[in-house]
């Protein structure tokens, strides 16, 4: 049976109704996976498994890391639920042979092969192809040596040739980036903070592992004070930690516009904003007066979430606002930016707009200005792929 609709009236704030439309869209592609990671890195996205990844870091540098932060989230966004990383090295009899001999399938393999050993070619193939027999499987061979690196490339075209081309090959060089460049592509994947304390010459791993730390902190804490204290959020069906935390963003947010109008009573606030509730056959994650607040993972679905989520709002009025994660618009940047030029001609009648978070500022950031900021980072270097 189908829900009557919510007709309880609404209120919206003439400050809220004034959108920064006016923000001008990149004329050209923006592509940070490529500007980042080299040119076959814009594969990985839609890259079939099995896959294996060569990665050549730097030498003074590490990106391992925060590669492996974005390969996690597009695995996710393909398969869903989280990829156990299983780290193997050469340095000794043991792990050697485990590389060669017990691998298996439901990882995401790294093995460093700058340490001491060789892997024997005829046990590799075999390894791989154990993995890869049911046509998935990541397996990432990661070096800082140039002399390795040409070393593995051929090899594993060999290793490839005789498993019949089974898996694509990726070979990944992270571009390198000055100190100031770096602190700025943290802020980009992770809503515009940094850790304090940032010295030249850290690399950016190190910048990017200790500021995940303090996104992971600031987000953990609005859930424990919104949900836990306030009893304000619901959660949804098997809701994913990353969903609930940009629900309990989306709120702060609410809450801090109806302090500054003077609302401060908590039955008045938890009676204007609320969360999972059925508003006729739809269930958003946050209503607010009139305006329709939808976080956005792309778990399991991948981009195409986002035109199922508009297409859901058909023949409904209100403002739409899709709310991403900023690690979702960096890896999107793309196709954020083709499908907000085409957004009222594909989408006529739906009032959607899009944002991710500003944890520095505490506020949702209008993903145009988002997009601008990205691209305006990545045409900087005059050498962008």
């Amino acid at each position: 049976m189908k829900k009557a609709p919510d007709t309880r009236k609404t209120f919206v704030s003439k400050s809220r109704t004034k959108e920064s439309k006016g923000i001008e869209l990149p004329r050209t592609p923006i592509k940070p996976l490529e500007f980042l990671f080299g040119g076959g890195a814009g594969a990985l996205k839609d890259a079939p498994e099995p896959l294996v990844i060569l990665f050549k870091d730097s030498q003074d540098d590490s990106y391992i890391h925060l590669f492996e932060e974005i390969l996690i989230r597009i695995y996710r966004e393909k398969k869903g639920g989280i990829p156990d990383i299983k780290k193997l090295t050469l340095k000794d009899e043991w792990s050697k042979r485990e590389v060669e001999r017990w691998l298996d399938e439901g990882k995401i393999f790294v093995v460093d092969v700058d340490s001491e050993g060789e892997i024997n070619r005829d046990l590799l193939a075999d390894r791989l192809w154990a993995i890869f027999h049911g046509r998935k499987g990541i397996v990432i061979f990661y070096t800082k040596d140039e002399k390795v690196s040409e070393k593995y490339q051929r090899l594993l075209e060999e290793v490839n040739w005789q498993l019949q081309r089974v898996a694509k090959i990726v070979e990944i060089t992270p571009r390198k980036l000055s100190f100031k460049e770096k602190k700025i592509l943290t802020k980009l994947i992770l809503g515009n903070i940094i850790v304090k304390d940032v010295a030249p010459g850290i690399d950016q791993d190190t910048i990017f592992n200790e500021t995940s730390k303090l996104y992971e902190d600031k987000l953990e804490k609005l859930v424990n004070e919104y949900y836990h204290t306030l009893g304000i959020i619901r959660e949804g069906e098997n809701e994913s930690r990353e969903h609930l935390r940009m629900k309990a963003f989306i709120i702060s947010t609410l809450i801090k516009e109806l302090v500054k109008r003077g609302i401060k009573d908590i039955g008045e606030i938890l009676e204007r904003i609320r969360t999972e509730e059925p508003f006729g056959t739809i269930v958003p994650d946050v209503i607010f007066e009139g305006e329709f607040y939808e976080a956005e993972t792309l778990f399991e679905e991948g981009f195409h979430k986002i035109h199922k989520t508009i297409q859901k709002y058909s023949g409904t009025s209100g403002k739409v606002k899709i709310v991403v994660e900023p690690i979702t618009a960096f890896i999107h940047a793309d196709d954020f930016l083709k499908l907000l030029k085409i957004l009222k001609k594909r989408y006529p009648g739906i009032d959607v707009s899009f944002y991710t978070m500003d944890l520095r500022n505490m506020k949702l950031l209008d993903l145009r200005k988002y997009l601008k900021e990205l691209s305006e980072f990545l045409s900087s270097n005059a050498n962008v792929p």
